[in-house]
């Protein structure tokens, strides 16, 4: 199954998109996909053409985006997010 999307995407997105717990299964096992954190995926070809800064980001918006309203980044998060030199 050839997953599309340009960027960081939810298991809830691609459960909308039509694909099934047993396509993302399947495309984690062959490498198609990277599981930045559980429920949020990004196509390794995707993955592999960010710098570290740029995949140090994705978690950390995957990890703000399972967080409370009010919760904040810092420290390298934040830089990075910022576009602080790290």
């Amino acid at each position: 199954m050839d997953f599309d999307q340009p960027g960081m995407f939810t298991r809830a997105d691609a459960l909308a998109s039509g694909y099934t717990d047993d396509d993302l299964r399947r495309s984690r096992a062959d490498r198609t996909l990277l599981s930045i954190r559980r429920g949020y995926f990004v196509r390794s070809a995707v993955y592999r053409t960010l710098d570290s800064s740029s995949q140090h980001l994705l978690l950390a918006k995957a990890v703000l985006s399972d967080s409370a309203d009010d919760a904040v980044l810092s420290h390298v998060s934040a830089a990075v997010l910022h576009g602080m030199p790290v």
